[in-house]
Protein backbone atom coordinates (compact mmCIF):
# COMPACT_ATOMS: atom_id res chain seq x y z
CA UNK A 1 0.00 0.00 0.00
CA UNK A 2 1.41 3.32 -0.85
CA UNK A 3 1.97 6.03 1.74
CA UNK A 4 -1.19 8.48 0.58
CA UNK A 5 -3.31 5.72 0.33
CA UNK A 6 -2.28 4.19 4.16
CA UNK A 7 -2.80 7.83 5.29
CA UNK A 8 -5.89 7.61 3.91
CA UNK A 9 -7.17 5.02 5.41
CA UNK A 10 -5.88 5.60 8.86
CA UNK A 11 -7.33 9.67 9.05
CA UNK A 12 -10.94 7.50 8.13
CA UNK A 13 -10.52 4.80 10.79
CA UNK A 14 -9.25 7.79 13.30
CA UNK A 15 -12.36 10.07 12.17
CA UNK A 16 -15.03 6.83 12.94
CA UNK A 17 -13.74 6.23 16.16
CA UNK A 18 -13.75 9.73 17.11
CA UNK A 19 -17.81 10.05 15.75
CA UNK A 20 -18.34 6.89 17.26
CA UNK A 21 -17.22 7.98 20.70
CA UNK A 22 -19.26 11.24 20.59
CA UNK A 23 -22.43 9.58 19.46
CA UNK A 24 -22.73 7.46 22.41
CA UNK A 25 -22.72 10.22 25.54
CA UNK A 26 -23.03 9.05 28.71
CA UNK A 27 -26.72 8.73 30.44
CA UNK A 28 -24.80 11.63 32.85
CA UNK A 29 -23.48 13.74 30.34
CA UNK A 30 -27.33 13.26 29.04
CA UNK A 31 -28.84 14.02 32.06
CA UNK A 32 -26.78 16.99 33.15
CA UNK A 33 -27.38 18.63 29.87
CA UNK A 34 -30.95 19.18 31.35
CA UNK A 35 -29.15 21.59 33.96
CA UNK A 36 -29.86 25.34 32.17
CA UNK A 37 -26.92 27.50 32.28
CA UNK A 38 -26.72 29.91 35.22
CA UNK A 39 -28.50 28.06 37.59
CA UNK A 40 -28.08 25.60 40.66
CA UNK A 41 -29.15 21.93 39.46
CA UNK A 42 -30.10 19.06 42.20
CA UNK A 43 -31.49 15.38 41.47
CA UNK A 44 -33.04 13.43 44.41
CA UNK A 45 -31.02 10.49 42.25
CA UNK A 46 -27.41 9.21 42.03
CA UNK A 47 -25.92 9.34 38.58
CA UNK A 48 -28.15 12.66 37.50
CA UNK A 49 -30.47 9.88 36.90
CA UNK A 50 -33.61 11.76 34.91
CA UNK A 51 -34.22 15.29 34.93
CA UNK A 52 -33.78 18.00 37.15
CA UNK A 53 -35.60 17.66 39.97
CA UNK A 54 -34.63 21.34 41.15
CA UNK A 55 -33.17 24.67 39.69
CA UNK A 56 -32.52 28.01 41.28
CA UNK A 57 -31.48 30.78 39.26
CA UNK A 58 -31.33 33.23 41.64
CA UNK A 59 -27.35 34.24 43.20
CA UNK A 60 -28.54 35.46 46.32
CA UNK A 61 -31.77 33.57 47.79
CA UNK A 62 -32.65 30.92 50.26
CA UNK A 63 -34.51 27.94 49.02
CA UNK A 64 -36.46 25.74 51.38
CA UNK A 65 -36.97 22.09 49.89
CA UNK A 66 -38.74 20.51 52.51
CA UNK A 67 -41.68 23.31 53.07
CA UNK A 68 -41.58 25.05 49.80
CA UNK A 69 -40.28 22.70 47.00
CA UNK A 70 -42.80 19.47 47.43
CA UNK A 71 -41.81 17.74 50.65
CA UNK A 72 -38.17 16.72 49.41
CA UNK A 73 -37.09 14.82 52.24
CA UNK A 74 -34.49 12.32 50.91
CA UNK A 75 -31.03 14.48 50.60
CA UNK A 76 -29.68 15.83 47.45
CA UNK A 77 -28.24 12.68 45.70
CA UNK A 78 -26.72 14.72 42.55
CA UNK A 79 -25.79 18.08 41.97
CA UNK A 80 -24.22 20.57 39.50
CA UNK A 81 -23.70 24.26 40.80
CA UNK A 82 -23.48 26.58 36.98
CA UNK A 83 -24.06 29.60 39.45
CA UNK A 84 -21.07 32.01 39.66
CA UNK A 85 -21.95 32.10 43.95
CA UNK A 86 -21.75 29.35 46.07
CA UNK A 87 -24.28 27.25 47.50
CA UNK A 88 -24.49 26.83 51.12
CA UNK A 89 -26.38 23.25 52.08
CA UNK A 90 -28.21 22.67 55.13
CA UNK A 91 -30.10 19.92 56.79
CA UNK A 92 -33.09 19.61 59.28
CA UNK A 93 -32.44 16.86 62.14
CA UNK A 94 -35.92 15.17 63.27
CA UNK A 95 -36.46 18.04 65.80
CA UNK A 96 -36.30 20.49 63.17
CA UNK A 97 -33.00 22.10 63.86
CA UNK A 98 -30.93 23.48 60.96
CA UNK A 99 -27.43 21.52 60.21
CA UNK A 100 -24.86 23.05 57.98
CA UNK A 101 -23.61 20.72 55.87
CA UNK A 102 -21.29 22.05 53.65
CA UNK A 103 -20.72 24.42 50.50
CA UNK A 104 -21.14 23.73 46.76
CA UNK A 105 -18.57 25.59 44.93
CA UNK A 106 -19.05 27.48 41.73
CA UNK A 107 -18.72 24.39 38.90
CA UNK A 108 -18.96 22.23 41.61
CA UNK A 109 -21.08 18.89 40.60
CA UNK A 110 -21.29 15.50 42.08
CA UNK A 111 -22.97 12.39 40.68
CA UNK A 112 -23.39 10.83 44.48
CA UNK A 113 -23.30 13.36 47.13
CA UNK A 114 -25.48 11.14 49.22
CA UNK A 115 -24.65 9.40 52.95
CA UNK A 116 -26.89 7.62 54.93
CA UNK A 117 -25.58 8.35 58.42
CA UNK A 118 -25.34 12.14 57.26
CA UNK A 119 -27.59 12.76 53.99
CA UNK A 120 -26.79 16.12 51.95
CA UNK A 121 -29.40 18.62 52.11
CA UNK A 122 -31.73 16.15 53.85
CA UNK A 123 -35.15 18.11 54.61
CA UNK A 124 -33.19 21.19 54.09
CA UNK A 125 -32.55 24.65 52.91
CA UNK A 126 -29.89 26.04 50.08
CA UNK A 127 -29.20 29.23 50.30
CA UNK A 128 -27.26 31.10 47.37
CA UNK A 129 -24.39 34.03 47.39
CA UNK A 130 -23.84 34.02 51.03
CA UNK A 131 -27.85 34.31 51.89
CA UNK A 132 -28.61 33.38 55.42
CA UNK A 133 -31.18 30.74 56.53
CA UNK A 134 -31.38 32.61 60.09
CA UNK A 135 -32.07 35.73 58.42
CA UNK A 136 -35.33 37.15 56.66
CA UNK A 137 -34.78 39.17 53.95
Amino acid sequence: MNFKRRLATLALAGGLSVTGMAATASPAAAAMSSCPTSSLCLWDSTGYAGDVDWAARSTKQCFDLLYDYGGWTGGIRSYWNRLPVKAAIYHRDGYGTLHYDGTIAPGGHSSDSHDFDKPFGNAGIVCTGGASPWTTP
